[in-house]
């Protein structure tokens, strides 16, 4: 099965399902240190197909363990970024979009009391 056509398939069962569903880049994901505090990526980080050792810091394991925190790393930073609640609608000027409608900002004109009237 076509790797596109998998997601499509996993996306769909996910909205059926009432699950959430994230994309995320893979690439070099399996070149980059899962490490926090060194992160550094190339090709020396896989000196074979089924091995990861990082040259910068040394830290080692499974390549797909390793790919697979790295995705894991990227889904909870989407994740995070999607679910960032929206600024009040009172201090910005906007409202929030109603029940029904597209998901749209919408300016408000600022009521008559809120300019001193």
């Amino acid at each position: 099965m076509p790797f596109h056509q998998l997601g499509e398939f996993l996306a769909y069962k996910a909205r059926r399902a009432g699950v959430a569903f994230v994309e995320v880049d893979p690439a070099y994901t399996s070149q980059m240190c899962p490490n926090r505090w060194c992160g550094h990526t190339g090709r020396g980080n896989r000196p074979t197909r089924d091995t990861f050792g990082c040259a910068s810091c040394g830290f080692a394991g499974p390549a797909d363990h390793i790919a697979a925190l790295n995705v894991e790393r990227r889904a909870s930073a989407v994740w995070a970024f999607v679910n960032m609640p929206n600024e009040p609608a009172v201090e910005s000027g906007l409202s929030a979009p109603r029940a029904g409608q597209p998901d749209r900002i919408e300016r408000r004109k600022p009521r008559a009391s809120a300019l001193g009237r």
